[in-house]
């Protein structure tokens, strides 16, 4: 949604994105601790309604809020962990150092973390609500790197890929470097790998390696190459990082995506934003910001007006009963149709009083959460009028890929015409309407520019350009300032 928002209002269409949160980012947002309990906290409480779809003159839903997605259900056994759980060995602490007394020969005890000591120092690290790296050639990044969008961010890169085996944790060989310096791997298994890898940079160049096994699975497949165990969990979870079921074709082509990867920006494929996953559209939300575009949060559209004689959506009411008119309208699929998302229970798990830690860490809190994978679903699924856009919730895939490619997609049906999220133009590059070039004294033959104006760099040109719509992002803005309402978009 973010990213729709932002590609559309930087090519100067005008922008209205409401969201009935109070946060940005929806569900792909990060949480520290304490964020992520008023979270759940809130949808304990918050009534859920779908979009009415009225024809021409729209009639008010029952609900105050239309457009909440969220089911909440206490107490239910059966669902899949989620990624938002927190453990005693997530945050580990320096172990206290003494020296043992005469009397004593054993170290002192680990200083313990408790659930309280957790909660007080929640701001040291956030949680996400889905589980995804960036790619350092995926989608995202590109598009990162190609709109400017990514000085609005600080990264991180993985600086190593572990993986649990044999009741302990090893590391996984990425680069030529890691295979031949390796101490978990034999000379022949090393020699094994990297001639395994080499063919899979361009499999595509030797077909008859693997044609016979297009029709089975990736686990198959490995079995065949005289790989050892070791090897194959290595390349099928932490290389591939692919269920065993998966074809032998997409396999490859994952093991050669982490491949092509390799030593872009570090030792390992990944990069991951500095303060969590929920960066990444707060990023795009102030691009589309700072090219007009206007942000509501604590506010939620209530039904759609269609016009009789196209079916077109023309206009959108809101729960305050303001009628908002729109060309087009994105909305996320959770606002449509019957959501899957639960929150299913929430436990505290504390150590009993004596109770021997050397069975593994003790569980101080965990989240179960689970929300519906709609990324398959087709468009065509949904009885809606053709203006009306539909954004599916993240997918289940490690990557962005497949989410900036829907966005794309949406986009084209916007605007056919335009550039996919242009580059943005530097602060420092940006010369305002009326404004001689830097540097002019009152000896040139144009006016002296007025105090203040010219490029600014940082963070004043970004407010300066949200600030003055049809003059900070150009003739764009400008230009569509005098069309028709644009794409009023809702996450």
């Amino acid at each position: 949604m973010s990213v729709i928002a932002a590609a559309c209002s930087r090519v100067g269409q005008r922008v209205l994105h409401v969201d009935r949160r109070n946060y940005y980012a929806g569900n792909w947002a990060s949480f520290t601790f304490n964020g992520l309990l008023s979270w759940i906290e809130e949808y304990k409480v918050s009534l859920e309604e779908e979009p009415v779809v009225a024809s021409d003159e729209a009639s008010p839903a029952s609900g105050p809020d239309a457009g909440a997605e969220q089911t909440q259900q206490e107490g239910q056994e059966g669902e899949v962990p989620s990624q938002a759980e927190e453990t005693q060995g997530g945050e580990k602490e320096e172990e206290q150092q003494a020296s043992p007394s005469p009397a004593e020969s054993q170290p002192e005890p680990k200083k313990k973390i408790t659930y309280t000591k957790i909660v007080k120092e929640g701001r040291r690290f956030n949680i996400d609500l889905v589980s995804k790296l960036m790619f350092s050639r995926g989608s995202l990044v590109d598009l990162l790197i190609k709109s400017n969008v990514s000085r609005y961010a600080e990264f991180k890169n993985v600086t190593r890929i572990l993986t649990y085996r044999n009741g302990k944790v090893e590391q996984v060989p990425c680069s030529r470097a890691d295979v031949f310096g390796s101490k978990q791997l034999t000379v022949v298994e090393k020699r094994m790998l990297m001639k395994f890898l080499t063919f899979c940079l361009d499999f595509e160049q030797h077909p008859e390696e693997y044609q016979d096994f297009s029709e089975h699975s990736f686990w198959d497949f490995l079995q065949t190459k005289k790989l050892t165990e070791n090897l194959q969990h290595f390349i099928l979870h932490s290389i591939a990082m692919v269920i065993p079921e998966v074809c032998t074709v997409e396999g490859l082509r994952a093991t050669q995506h982490f491949l092509r990867c390799l030593g872009r920006y570090g030792n390992t494929p990944f990069l991951f934003p500095l303060y969590g996953l929920g960066e990444i559209p707060q990023c795009f939300c102030r691009m589309c910001a700072v090219f007009g575009g206007i942000y509501c949060l604590r506010h939620s559209v209530q039904c759609l007006v269609l016009d009789k004689e196209s079916g077109k959506c023309k206009a959108v009411i809101d729960t305050h009963g303001q009628r908002i008119s729109c060309s087009h309208f994105v909305v996320e699929d959770g606002y449509i149709g019957k959501s899957e998302r639960y929150i299913t229970f929430m436990t505290r798990v504390l150590p009993h009083p004596g109770e021997e830690e050397s069975r593994g860490p003790t569980v101080l809190w965990a989240l179960y959460f689970n929300m519906r994978d709609t990324s398959a679903v087709d468009r065509s699924s949904y009885d809606l009028p053709s203006n009306v856009h539909v954004c599916a919730s993240p997918d289940t895939a490690l990557g962005s890929d497949h989410s900036i490619k829907l966005a794309e997609a949406v986009f084209r049906q916007l605007l056919p015409d335009e550039e996919f999220c242009p580059p943005a133009p530097n602060p420092e590059d940006i010369i305002y309407d009326g404004d001689g070039p830097q540097g002019e004294g009152p000896g040139f033959e144009e006016a002296a520019p007025a105090e203040g104006a010219g490029a600014q760099g940082g963070e004043s040109a970004e407010r300066q350009e949200g600030k003055e719509e049809t003059e900070g992002a150009g003739d764009a803005v400008t230009q569509g300032a005098g069309d028709e309402p644009s794409p009023t978009s809702e996450e």
